[in-house]
């Protein structure tokens, strides 16, 4: 009979005895790491890129960015829908009044799998969610937004107050931080920008909240116009004309504790009004051509994309690959499957690579 090493029976030992005088997952030992799992962010290349292949259950990830960026429809409603899809219930705490049943349906979320709570203070949002959280009822949540929010102090005076919400923003976050990831909740922080007055370097913008709240955030992503914008012509009833109706969008990652990161950041495309070229969401034939490109599983010979699952095992140029995935939708499983498998393996990789190796010293 093998020998138990006393120091790992030890250790079980004492992991048990936190679960049992703590509560289920107050402790572990050993290799008894909880996979907690993911819910996509509506884009293959930002889930490749981050590596993490989503928003990791259990964490906080904030997302911030510029006046109509479209941080709720991109980031939010794209994650709501894809957690109903994993079978969750989701939840919205809708600090902003701008949150609109349409809009969330016309993005594909089931709203009788939905919860939406419209709080009058930051204190009252922070209580919905605690309670949300240590309920245990409501799988993914988002909140909307952290940069809307005001202090009953700050609603009851005649008088603005300064720096009294960081203080209560962050007491809101790091009293729910423990409690979500053992009851496996996701919530994605919606937050808005600022420039940073405090740097000389212009142009550059951080987001408010205080620093507690950031340390709290597993990741931190900056949503940003690309450079590519797309227009059809449309009639107003008077004339045609130029309307914007996607735009590129950069999802810069500021923050990630959760895995290695790919890059540092991703870009993808999404249209905001839908028209016949393009229907509302993300230009998800684009979006896997970028990530199969990027994470090497689409490979390059010249002008040729090389895949065993393509016609012949390959396709002549971009243009014909699109087509061929607009066509097969019901392939793209399988691709976005090999996608992720792809990014474990390199996110692998990439740490240990960046694993500090401790030489062996000859003793004198």
């Amino acid at each position: 009979m093998a020998k138990i090493d006393p120091r790992i029976a030890a250790a079980q030992k004492a992991a048990l005895e936190l679960e049992k005088n703590y509560g289920l997952k107050a402790g572990s030992s050993g290799h008894n790491i909880y996979d907690q799992g993911v819910v996509s962010t509506g884009s293959l290349t930002w889930d490749y890129l981050m590596g993490t292949g989503g928003h990791k259950m259990g964490t906080f990830h904030e997302i911030f960015g510029g006046f109509s960026i479209g941080k709720t429809t991109i980031a939010g409603f794209s994650a709501l829908r894809n957690a109903q899809a994993q079978g969750m219930l989701t939840g919205v705490i809708a600090v902003e009044p701008d949150i609109e049943e349409d809009w969330m349906v016309e993005n594909g979320i089931n709203l009788d799998y939905n919860v939406i709570g419209r709080p009058d203070s930051g204190e009252e949002a922070f209580g919905m969610l605690s309670d949300w959280i240590f309920g245990g009822t409501v799988d993914f949540i988002l909140f909307d937004s952290i940069g809307a929010i005001s202090s009953q102090k700050e609603l009851d005076s005649d008088k603005s107050q300064a720096f009294g919400n960081s203080a209560m923003i962050s007491w809101g976050v790091k009293r729910v931080a423990a409690r979500a990831w053992k009851n496996n909740v996701g919530v994605v922080f919606i937050n808005q920008q600022r420039d940073d007055t405090k740097s000389r370097i212009a142009g550059l913008v951080d987001s408010p909240g205080g620093h507690a709240f950031k340390h709290m955030m597993k990741m931190r992503t900056h949503l940003k116009p690309g450079k590519d914008r797309y227009t059809v012509k449309m009639n107003d009833g008077v004339e045609n004309k130029d309307v914007m109706v996607g735009r590129q969008i950069v999802a810069s990652f500021k923050k990630n504790k959760a895995a290695p990161a790919l890059g540092k950041s991703a870009r993808f495309d999404f249209y905001h009004i839908p028209s016949e070229l393009h229907p509302l969401g993300f230009d998800v034939a684009k979006d896997i051509i970028t990530a199969g490109t990027v994470s090497g599983v689409f490979e390059r010979n010249g002008g040729w994309i090389v895949h065993p699952i393509l016609p012949g095992g390959k396709l002549n140029g971009k243009a014909k690959l699109d087509e061929w995935i607009k066509e097969n939708p019901e392939r793209l499983p399988d691709i976005r499957a090999e996608v992720i498998q792809k990014m474990k393996k390199d996110t692998v990789t990439l740490a240990k690579s960046k694993t500090p190796t401790l030489k062996a010293v000859d003793a004198d």
